[in-house]
């Protein structure tokens, strides 16, 4: 979630804020739970979205008369999963990698399912209208 301690620590108050606030945060109440510049929750919504750990939306509704929507941070599927796996608890955050050989041999299955129910008729069928447009080509 960073490369130094103290920025991974910022990078974890963040999704901590966003946590504790039942996965739904707006920038005001992470600054006020974090303490973060506002550079430091630019750079953060960044990186954390490009790290799938959150989305962002703007919510028109939450803001003052006149200003602009208020930004949201969101925690997403990955990061719900990866809290679970320790990601609060400190230490750098790695994707999960050090998959068993059961995990890879189950994942390697079900991509074969998906690819045979939803990827080879369609395969076939592109075959088949090949084969009828050169035979069409062949009989002109």
């Amino acid at each position: 979630m960073g490369r130094s301690p103290e920025s991974r620590e910022k990078s974890r108050a963040f999704v901590q804020a966003v946590y504790d606030n039942d996965g739904r945060a707006d920038t005001s109440t992470i600054r006020r739970t974090t303490g973060l510049t506002r550079g430091e929750l630019k750079y953060r919504y960044e990186m954390l979205e490009d790290q799938g750990l959150i989305r962002i939306e703007y919510d028109s509704e939450m803001s003052a008369a006149g200003e602009s929507a208020v930004k949201v941070a969101i925690l997403t599927e990955l990061a719900e999963q990866e809290i679970q796996r320790g990601l609060l608890q400190g230490g750098q955050y790695q994707p999960e990698t050090d998959l068993t050989v059961e995990q890879v041999a189950e994942s390697l299955q079900e991509t074969q399912e998906f690819i045979s129910d939803n990827m080879l008729p369609h395969i076939r069928l592109i075959d088949e209208l090949e084969t009828r447009v050169s035979e069409l080509e062949q009989g002109k």
